[in-house]
């Protein structure tokens, strides 16, 4: 029989009977004939085609299948898979006639077999009551590789990623079988699983003949496939089986690649950007200068800690970072439970053919905006695309202040004149803080203790006058404990952390406590506690009712940070000050709040920023010397339910020492996060 003949008949038949008949007599080549055009789908019985809206039955979760039901639809799932992967051998051999002999009896061979899987699975699903075709078939894997343009295409699509990834799903689900009891489905699985290794080599073997010799396997594999196909799926959900992939042939620098390489399989992915420079660029603007690449600290507080936009995005979102993290860097992280999202370089973005969800820029400003402009039109979040200058306001000092007293807290003066801040001073003093409107971490801020300016501030008072209009005066009272209040959309209430600053107001830390004044003392939890729940009932209800009509009418619905503290008054009372500063952006909370998703409930987090100050404190040359003192002792973890693991001690590094130029970020849990690095 001719492979022609032979492949036309799976090809095109419109009977299960048909296309699972091996053929009549042994194959021969001698008329491979004329190639064949796309198809938009193979010849098959009623029941069994392509959900035209996509659906598709969900594959069981757990690692018990506990029902014959359950087991019914996995086989029923499976068995779909594998008819699927002989109709695309049969159509690479009618598309691809002048492929290499050798290749083509090598998949006429590889499609017998897929014809004996179909068949055992039918088998075992008659067995088990079912009737192939009683549940939605889906066409994905058809739609994916059905459009192949050359042979490379087939081997990179079919049999390096969907048959790869069936290296998980077949041996893991063998097992699964077998703890259930069902020993018959497990033999089944176990036996596809053995070939399926074969079909990878198979396919490997030929890849990296038509690959370019000076590519790597990986980086030929990554450049192959195009949108919707991406290595994420090449794998398993949350299995990876390494030994399978080896013994296919696939080499440790691919697999380690493959494990934490991540891309969305399906859920729309926001795309997320650390850009610090938020308030300079706001303040640029409202000065009329030209906005301009920021210098300095900011350029590099802006490229080192991108890598922290990974703990805000989920594993199907895309981070944008200054630079991609090495391996080694990423594996770690893997190695402790983190989900890591699809990265991409800000500076070689590839997005332009993909549907996105909302674009979450650490903050909006023109610099975000900018970036942002041409993923707009893909955004299927308009709200989120574009930047407001209005908003300029919400991140102003004075319109955090001026909040603040409308809500009963006339702590701060809002001074517009030299005379203004002289009267403030003295009525405030002699111990007072000066703030610009907009400022960043610290910077922008002034501790005066005297009524008598000095030459030097008096200079800083005009220079913020001429630039920003105005200063905000406030007394400087003993700060007992700060602390942070996140929100997300519509102002959600999402949590608080406790805020560690120096005596400058500059940020050192944030902590996630099972009570969040536990550091503060008996005094400081009896006020924020109170029976009355004052405070949380202040950020809890006041607060979104006061602030809420605002942002809609600005059209602003982003994430906010409100930064807040217990203090002592001139008279040593306690007192709650409930808004110092509004934050309408991500703010370095929030990325502790996210952390803490990592923590044993109950558990210490500490999320700190080192700086090269901490390398000659504590007698590290470099980062990565420092890096690797800290992971001494490895972190520990536990399991949690669904494989999901959590931290219950230790330090994780959260971004990539051997990047680092001036500012290392840090987790500590547990025990280990006593051990403050201030």
């Amino acid at each position: 029989m001719e492979i022609r003949a032979f492949a036309e008949r799976v090809l095109f038949a419109t009977t299960l009977e048909e296309k699972l008949a091996p053929p009549d007599s042994r194959l021969s080549d001698t008329s491979p004939g004329p190639p064949v055009n796309a198809l938009d789908a193979p010849g098959r019985p009623d029941n069994l085609q392509f959900s035209k809206s996509g659906e598709r039955s969900p594959i069981p979760k757990g690692n018990l299948l506990e029902s014959e039901e359950d087991r019914g639809r996995l086989l029923h799932f499976f068995a779909n898979h594998e008819l699927l992967a002989a109709e695309l051998m049969a159509l690479v051999l009618l598309r691809f006639p002048q492929a290499p002999p050798a290749f083509r009896e090598g998949v006429a061979r590889t499609l017998q077999e897929e014809q004996m899987h179909t068949r055992l699975y039918l088998r075992r699903l008659q067995q088990c009551g079912w009737t192939f075709g009683q549940q939605p078939v889906n066409g994905f894997f058809w739609n994916a590789v059905s459009s192949m343009k050359t042979p490379a295409d087939y081997v990179a699509r079919l049999s390096l990623t969907f048959e790869q990834a069936n290296l998980d799903y077949s041996r893991h689900f063998a097992k699964v079988f077998a703890q259930s009891g069902d020993l018959q489905s497990a033999k089944i699985l176990d036996r596809i699983y053995r070939d399926e290794i074969n079909h990878v080599g198979y396919g490997l073997e030929w890849f990296r003949r038509w690959k370019e010799p000076r590519e790597s396997d990986w980086e030929a594999f990554r450049q192959r496939l195009v949108f919707p196909l991406s290595p994420s799926r090449a794998k398993g959900k949350g299995i990876f089986n390494r030994e399978g992939r080896l013994e296919a042939g696939l080499p440790s620098e691919f697999i380690d690649q493959l494990e934490i390489f991540t891309q969305s399989k399906g859920r729309t992915p926001n795309v997320y950007h650390f850009n610090p420079e938020t308030e300079w660029c706001i303040a640029r603007e409202q000065q009329g200068l030209p906005l301009q690449k920021p210098a300095g600290t900011l350029l590099t507080l802006s490229e080192d800690l991108s890598a922290l936009t990974l703990y805000l995005a989920r594993q199907d979102d895309v981070a944008l970072l200054a630079r991609h993290p090495s391996l080694s860097f990423l594996q770690k992280l893997r190695r402790v439970g983190m989900e890591i999202p699809e990265i991409q370089e800000r500076s070689a973005i590839q997005l332009s053919e993909r549907k996105l969800g909302e674009l979450r820029p650490w903050g909006w400003s023109l610099d975000s905006a900018r970036l942002f402009a041409d993923l707009a039109d893909q955004a299927t979040s308009a709200s989120s695309t574009a930047w407001e200058p209005a908003w300029a306001e919400l991140h102003s000092k004075v319109f955090s202040t001026r909040l603040a007293q409308s809500l009963g807290d006339a702590r701060g003066q809002v001074c517009e004149s030299w005379e203004g801040v002289r009267r403030a001073m003295e009525t405030l003093g002699p111990a007072c803080v000066l703030k610009a409107p907009f400022g960043l971490a610290g910077k922008g801020l002034r501790f005066e203790d005297s009524k008598a300016p000095s030459p030097s501030l008096r200079q800083w008072i005009a220079g913020i006058l001429k630039e920003q209009s105005a200063i905000v005066v406030e007394p400087q009272h003993e700060r007992v404990f700060d602390f942070s209040v996140q929100y997300g959309k519509h102002m959600r209430l999402l949590g608080y952390t406790a805020l560690h600053n120096d005596k400058r107001g500059r940020f050192l830390g944030c902590s996630v406590e099972k009570t969040l004044t536990a550091s503060a003392g008996e005094e400081a939890t009896r006020l924020f506690y109170g029976r009355d729940r004052a405070i949380q009932h202040f950020y809890e209800e006041t607060l979104p009712a006061t602030l809420s009509p605002l942002l809609t009418r600005l059209r602003f619905d982003g994430p906010l940070g409100v930064d807040a503290m217990l203090a002592r008054d001139a008279e040593g009372r306690l007192v709650h000050h409930p808004i110092i500063e509004i934050n309408p952006r991500t703010t370095m909370g929030r990325v502790t709040l996210e952390l803490a998703r990592y923590v044993v409930k109950g558990e210490r987090a500490l999320f700190q920023i080192l700086t090269k100050a901490h390398l000659k404190k504590h007698g590290h040359a470099d980062f990565p010397s420092l890096a690797a003192a800290l992971e001494s002792r490895p972190p520990e973890s536990v399991r949690y339910q669904n494989g999901h693991r959590r931290l219950r001690s230790g330090t994780v590094v959260l971004n990539d020492p051997s990047h680092a130029k001036a500012f290392l970020a840090i987790l500590r849990v547990g025990q280990d996060a006593d051990l403050l690095l201030w």
